[in-house]
């Protein structure tokens, strides 16, 4: 898939070093990757109680394939259809550009519905660079 060009370029070995330190995983901690794409950081996530969620079908879809021991849903992270106080962490890596002000704003909100009261979540965003004429930032 094309998405896993992009995703293995911008996920190299030590963004996902960094991604795992932060994480801790660990046997037990309930962890939602909202999005999980393909199902790029499921390895780091081990050995948590992985859920993955994408809005794209056909990435989920190639999740499930790769990856049997996660579990992998479609949805819109904004509408989230678990329960309350569900998850221990939750994992948001290239979610927020997608999205304006409001979007985001329920997204987090939705956050702090399924995460337990002692719960963290881990946003990691793309920086664009501030002066345009950067080229090499850009890519």
């Amino acid at each position: 898939m094309f998405f896993d060009i992009i995703a293995n370029f911008f996920y190299s070995e030590k963004i996902k070093e960094l991604i795992k330190r932060e994480i801790a995983p660990e046997l037990g901690l309930e962890l939602l990757d909202a999005p999980c794409g393909t199902g790029t950081l499921f390895d780091i996530c081990r050995p948590c109680n992985y859920t993955g969620i994408d809005i794209d079908e056909n990435r989920v879809l190639e999740a499930q394939k790769r990856y049997a021991a996660g579990n992998f849903f479609v949805s819109d992270a904004s509408k989230l259809s678990f329960s309350e106080k569900k998850f221990d962490l939750i994992l948001a890596a290239g979610l927020f550009h997608h999205v304006d002000d409001e979007c985001a704003a329920k997204i987090l909100s939705e956050f702090s519905r399924v995460l337990k009261p002692t719960g963290r979540v881990i946003i990691f965003e793309a920086i664009w660079p501030r002066h345009r004429y950067n080229i090499v930032g850009y890519l």
